[in-house]
């Protein structure tokens, strides 16, 4: 029995550089708690930074817009231009600007005023540093253009964190107001939070510490987690490239109650089933399982299909005598060689066994006419030398004493006629068999009936095909037997013989 005719599997392979399922599993997990870690530091760095910026920005708003409802629009519109250091008006706005410094805790370079010229650039007005610069030019940072003309507007506002020279700064801005309310001019107030944002660096990479130690963590228990589950996996493949390779013995060991072992029962039922099939596949016939399939793809005929074949039929003779004398342990062991030697030359033929029927042998071969009649003539000379050779020597080696005599002689009768049969599914709807029925069938089971132990009967369309092929006819002669009438056939039929064993065997 071959591969193909135990189980017909439509493998696709795959060539995969991918690890393994742990590995992939412990990957996966690894980058998603990285992704996590990666978010949640990235968003509570967002928040803790926008935290600092409003913190910050809010109160120096307010500084602002409170200090400036103090300062006289009046007297900081004549502190324009170099020189106006020296008015009182510069030293009245200056003045009050180091109070509000000293009650805010800031610096004398983060308070000063502005004047927006008629160009829309803003020049110095009033500073608390050391040397003024009264209507020097000032650059507006291009992020805060939006918010200084929002201040000139009327409406105060803050900056967002911005970074210079000489370090990073959040402003707050608010209009200076002559009497009549109109905008003369800005105050602005800075502060420098370069320790806080370190400091919130320095935070968030103590996060990122924490976060990356909770994705080692995550490594190792995902990948004992990705082990538990990848094992009896890895075990489940292992057993099925077993039964690819027709090692269906296999029991895989079933712990828990998970899905995994769900699978595992699974997979024993469904092995323990293929062994039951494999087993029962050596009892059926090859041209059964070719219809099975056909069934399966739906390409069988229903009600059977005509065909033209060659059949073999062979039977013991003096099986039932040495039966009757034997053991039935000896009987089924001498059986047993005798119809596995047939089974081989047939399909070493291209035959197939149709059935056995007690010591009874139904071959079938198939192919074009001159190919079917060489392989079942083939088949049956080489049968019929086998038995005397081999089989006979196995047979006597079971006997032992004066049994061992010249009553074991078996020998086998052959019957072979070619023609139309009926191939198709015979019997109930719980119970059928894959055969074949007609004419030619009873024709060559009437042949083997006829034939003498070692002999080899042909009906006259072997005889026809054998001859049409010089080659056939040179290896295996033939010759008419005589007329005879045969049960089941009106008309008498010429009957022909392949010239004795003994004969051929001397050729």
């Amino acid at each position: 029995m071959t591969n193909a005719d135990t189980v017909r599997l439509k493998v696709v392979k795959t060539v995969s550089a991918r690890p393994g399922l742990s590995l992939r599993i412990t990957l996966l997990t690894a980058t998603l708690i990285t992704l996590v870690v990666a978010a949640l530091t990235a968003y509570s760095y967002s928040r803790l930074y926008r935290q600092v910026e409003e913190k910050f920005g809010w109160t120096l708003e307010h500084i602002a817009k409170t200090a400036a409802l103090e300062i006289s629009g009046e007297d900081h519109e004549r502190v324009r231009r170099a020189g106006d250091e020296d008015s009182p008006e510069f030293g009245r706005i200056r003045d009050y600007l180091q109070g509000v410094m000293r009650e805010n805790d800031l610096t004398p370079e983060t308070i000063y005023t502005f004047h927006a010229s008629p160009s829309g650039n803003l020049t110095f007005g009033v500073m608390l540093h050391e040397k003024p610069f009264v209507g020097d030019y000032y650059p507006v940072p291009e992020k805060n253009m939006a918010l200084v003309k929002q201040a000139l507007g009327g409406q105060s506002s803050f900056t967002r964190l911005y970074t210079d020279e000489h370090g990073s700064w959040i402003s707050g801005f608010a209009p200076i107001r002559n009497a009549d309310g109109r905008v003369n001019g800005l105050l602005a107030v800075d502060y420098r939070v370069d320790r806080f944002i370190a400091a919130l660096e320095q935070e968030v990479l103590m996060n990122l510490g924490v976060g990356l130690l909770f994705v080692l963590l995550g490594v190792v228990v995902s990948y004992r987690l990705a082990r538990q589950i990848s094992r009896p996996i890895e075990r489940l493949n292992s057993a099925a490239q077993g039964i690819m390779n027709e090692d269906y013995d296999v029991s895989l060991e079933v712990k828990g109650r998970d899905e995994v072992s769900q699978l595992t029962r699974s997979f024993n039922s469904m092995a323990a089933s293929l062994r039951e099939r494999l087993m029962m596949l050596r009892y059926v016939p090859r041209h059964t399982k070719e219809m099975i399939r056909k069934t399966i793809e739906n390409e069988i005929t229903p009600g059977g299909e005509r065909k033209e074949v060659a059949i073999l039929f062979s039977d013991v003779r003096g099986f039932t005598k040495y039966s009757q004398s034997h053991f039935p342990e000896d009987v089924i062991k001498t059986l047993n060689v005798l119809l596995g030697l047939q089974g081989e030359i047939i399909e070493k033929h291209s035959g197939y066994v149709d059935k056995f029927v007690g010591d009874e042998v139904v071959a079938i071969f198939e192919g074009p006419p001159h190919e079917r009649v060489r392989n079942a003539m083939r088949a049956a000379v080489e049968i019929q030398k086998s038995i005397e050779e081999r089989c006979q020597r196995a047979i006597a080696a079971q006997s032992t004493g004066e049994e061992a005599g010249a009553d074991e002689a078996l020998r086998v009768g052959i019957g072979i006629s070619m023609g139309d049969v009926v191939m198709g599914s015979m019997g109930s709807s719980s119970r059928q068999d894959y055969t074949v029925i007609g004419d030619n069938v009873n024709l060559a089971a009437r042949l083997c009936n006829g034939a003498g132990g070692g002999e080899i009967l042909l009906s006259s369309n072997v005889y026809r095909i054998s001859e049409g092929d010089p080659e056939l006819a040179a290896e295996i002669p033939i010759r008419l037997k005589g007329l005879a009438k045969i049960k089941g056939f009106m008309q008498k039929m010429h009957v022909y013989v392949v010239r004795p064993a003994d004969d051929l065997a001397r050729t």
